[in-house]
């Protein structure tokens, strides 16, 4: 029967490595962004739990129920599958602690094929090669995670609501932050509870209407501390007719003032009020460096126009001792949702390359650390207002498509005339087309760290190709 064993270094303490493993949220922070994995069901409490999981492969939709043993606390655990894609499976998780400061994880599997020796014969290879790229996968999240969590767990843990919690930064949030120990609070619209619930990832769901104010607004937010404000129409789904434009707008403008609105007459004990915006009000077309908070944001453009009205619309949430940051996010590099995969599709035909001319400079940000920094604006009471949420380093849309090729082994020498990407992508185009160099300038002040301060770095991390720890392996 083939074993194999991967360890890793922590620098947390074990408790804290223990929490990453047991709290909500730690199983989604560990499914790899290249795999389909759904949980239909968790039934019973951490060390009983028993999993149903629905993975997609391509065509095919797999089933693997998986029974936690074997339970020590604080040291180790084991997850068994009692049906699945294996003909056996068996898994064990310990942590054992190094220092006072600094732990190690250790993964030992035994498993075994189908279709015995056959089974080994054809998979075996693959199998092992998966397994090493899943593990260094989840190795990397859980360091990086584990060390940010701990930089703020003597402080409190907050009570935090979040309206779109189904998109893409969203439902990657509430998993974030409810395995840092706060609890969350999906905010969602009338009629839409059920889309919010993940079996997976329990958490308590208010139906609010955002189109106007209402007492039960003021009602659903009054126990809050903090209120995380990501929804809208997503901006590139789509042409930009009249109407839907009129819908991008307001899903952002009118919501945005209608939560203001409300904890600007409300008590309550909501002190930090986080707004998703954008850089899109930054032009920096002929400017040799790039723009930071002090920068006019004034873009004669339509998500520019979008961008300032969104942030306007804050403003009068700044009373009673609350503070509002404008989160202005740069484009969000995602292998699961957001403009990673469309810019992606080419690539992997062969056919990818540079949109438009190519000098045209990107700022961009992975999703690790666009997580990170919303957790860090939570805890850090010195930022306030807008914030760019940019990795350090903007990249030309050239430079971009070269690293891009470079790590999916596939040529970039195809350019794009900036008309068929207007023609393909309609309004979200002239983003890509335009100079958009931004720089992080009030977070790096402000002591935030990233893990993923070049385009590459976070690519790496979302296309699974993070160098592998120790592993041993065996029969």
């Amino acid at each position: 029967m083939p074993i194999i064993e991967f360890r890793a270094p922590m620098h947390v303490p074990a408790r804290a490595l223990w929490a990453f493993h047991t709290r909500p949220g730690g199983f989604a922070r560990l499914c790899p962004t290249w795999q389909s994995v759904r949980v239909e069901s968790a039934v019973g409490d951490f060390a009983n739990l028993r999993v149903t999981l629905a993975i997609q492969q391509g065509p095919l939709k797999l089933r693997w129920i998986a029974q936690h043993e074997n339970h020590v606390e604080g040291v180790c655990f084991t997850d068994r599958q009692l049906s699945g894609p294996f003909a056996h499976w068996v898994h064990t998780h310990t942590v054992r602690p190094i220092t006072d400061t600094t732990s190690e994880l250790t993964d030992h599997i035994e498993y075994r094929l189908p279709m015995g020796p056959l089974g080994a014969l054809v998979m075996g290879k693959k199998i092992e090669r998966d397994l090493r790229r899943m593990f260094a996968f989840r190795h990397e999240r859980t360091r990086l995670d584990t060390l940010r969590h701990e930089c703020f767990a003597h402080l409190p843990r907050l009570k935090i609501g979040i309206t779109g919690s189904t998109g893409l930064i969203g439902r990657n949030l509430c998993a974030y932050l409810m395995n840092a120990g706060h609890a969350v609070v999906r905010l969602v619209r009338p009629g839409r509870a059920n889309l919010a619930h993940d079996p997976g990832l329990p958490t308590e769901v208010r139906e609010i209407d955002l189109s106007k104010p209402s007492p039960t607004l003021a009602a659903a937010l009054t126990d809050l501390d903090a209120v995380i404000h990501l929804a809208g129409e997503p901006i590139a789904a789509g042409r930009w007719t009249p109407a839907r434009l009129q819908a991008i707008t307001d899903s952002r403008v009118r919501t945005t003032r209608t939560i203001a609105g409300a904890l600007s007459t409300m008590p309550g004990r909501v002190r930090t009020f986080l707004v998703a915006s954008g850089i899109a009000g930054y032009d920096t077309r002929g400017a040799k460096n790039p723009a930071d908070e002090r920068a006019s944001y004034g873009a004669q453009t339509t998500l520019g126009e979008v961008a300032r009205a969104w942030e306007a619309a804050s403003n009068p949430a700044r009373v009673h001792g609350r503070r509002v940051v404008n989160l202005r996010f740069g484009i969000v590099l995602a292998h699961t949702g957001g403009a990673l995969p469309r810019l992606l599709a080419p690539f992997k035909l062969g056919l990818g390359g540079t949109l438009g001319d190519g000098p045209q400079r990107w700022s961009t940000i992975s999703l690790d650390d666009t997580l990170g920094a919303i957790e860090h604006a939570l805890h850090t009471e010195s930022l306030d207002g807008a914030v760019n949420v940019v990795s350090p380093e903007p990249i030309s849309a050239r430079d971009f498509a070269k690293t891009l090729g470079g790590l999916v082994r596939r040529p970039a020498f195809v350019r794009v005339p900036a008309g068929l990407v207007r023609a393909l992508a309609g309004g979200i185009s002239d983003e890509l087309l335009r100079d958009r160099a931004v720089v992080p300038t009030k977070l790096l002040e402000s002591g935030f760290i990233f893990v993923h301060p070049t385009v590459e770095s976070g690519l790496r991390m979302e296309l699974g190709l993070v160098e592998p720890g120790e592993v041993t392996s065996g029969s």
